[in-house]
């Protein structure tokens, strides 16, 4: 009897050891890269106002993180500033202001998501003035990569 329970208790181990394999969530292999990968390009306009500059994702445990860093420029007067946009698991959040820049001149801007995963979009827009997003340029996204993409 002690054999039979033995062989049965090795039996389950084995099975949930075998079966541990694949409780790995769906997303593991499509996540994106957990090491750092060569930026690239973003930009965005409106009006007399542009804003560009690079984005990268850099190690993180379990997901990367996503940086985002340019410059915001204007040619004109008034205020232009740049909005970001993140949309996690198909909830849309609320927009939030990188910075601005009032008059002619430019302005540093920079943002991060800390926890970059791969339901999570995320677009920005250089917008009129520096309290809203109702006068924008096109909302550009800043989290699709160019095929090919190594890293």
């Amino acid at each position: 009897m002690r054999r039979s329970r033995s062989l049965a208790l090795c039996a389950v181990a084995a099975s949930a050891t075998a079966m541990s394999a694949f409780a790995q969530p769906a997303f593991a292999t499509a996540r994106p890269s957990a090491q750092a990968a060569a930026p690239v390009a973003w930009s965005a306009a409106h009006g007399d106002a542009t804003a560009s500059g690079t984005r990268w994702t850099e190690s993180g445990t379990p997901f990367p993180s996503l940086k985002i860093e340019g410059t915001l420029e204007k040619t004109g007067t008034g205020c232009s500033s740049l909005w970001v946009q993140w949309t996690f698991d198909l909830v849309t959040g609320p927009p939030q202001k990188v910075g601005s820049q009032c008059g002619s001149g430019s302005e540093s801007v920079a943002t991060s998501l800390q926890t970059y995963m791969p339901t999570t979009t995320g677009r920005v827009a250089v917008c009129e003035g520096e309290d809203g997003t109702s006068d924008c340029g096109a909302w550009e996204s800043v989290t699709t990569w160019p095929a090919g993409r190594e890293g």
